[in-house]
């Protein structure tokens, strides 16, 4: 959907061979770059993107790899740019959150996601961005709140070092 904007580049980065192949065949103009490598180290140019996305992957990952994904996020963000992450979002009542580990399988014996999904909730998306040199703007939910979006700017002074920039 995306790549439908007119003048808009995008650049996409996955671990997965067939992420990346799923993605080609649905996006296949000039204007979407797909690389296969670790969103912890791209590799591409600090500042050069306006926006970066990070959509419904954080909460696979173990909470070390999350922050170096959200630091190298803040690190290609441009500093007047934007990091949009979306992310299971934390239920209020304990009816959302039963209702939502059904839906989502986190019933299952084994799901892999389930001891990094709760990591990630204990510690709070918002708190990891802050954590990894981002200032949160604006948060979204979902209803049900079961999904929630931050943007957020880069924080020149959280990191405490001039040459991210």
């Amino acid at each position: 959907m995306l790549a439908e904007e007119p003048e808009l580049s995008i650049t996409g980065v996955d671990l997965g061979r067939g992420q990346i192949a799923r993605a080609q065949k649905k996006n296949r103009g000039p204007e979407v770059t797909y690389i296969l490598g670790d969103a912890a180290r791209t590799d591409l140019p600090s500042g050069s993107f306006d926006r970066v996305l990070i959509g419904l992957a954080l909460h696979e990952m173990a909470r070390s790899i999350r922050l170096a994904v959200l630091r190298e996020a803040r690190r290609l963000c441009a500093p007047e740019g934007r990091v949009l992450a979306i992310e299971h979002g934390r239920p209020v009542t304990w009816a959302s959150r039963l209702l939502r580990g059904l839906w989502w399988f986190f019933w299952i014996p084994g799901n892999p996601e389930v001891p990094t999904s709760r990591d990630l909730q204990e510690h709070g998306l918002e708190n990891e961005m802050r954590e990894c040199g981002l200032k949160v703007i604006e948060r979204y939910t979902t209803q049900p709140d079961w999904i929630e979006a931050f943007s957020a700017v880069p924080s020149v002074q959280a990191l405490g070092t001039a040459q991210e920039f």
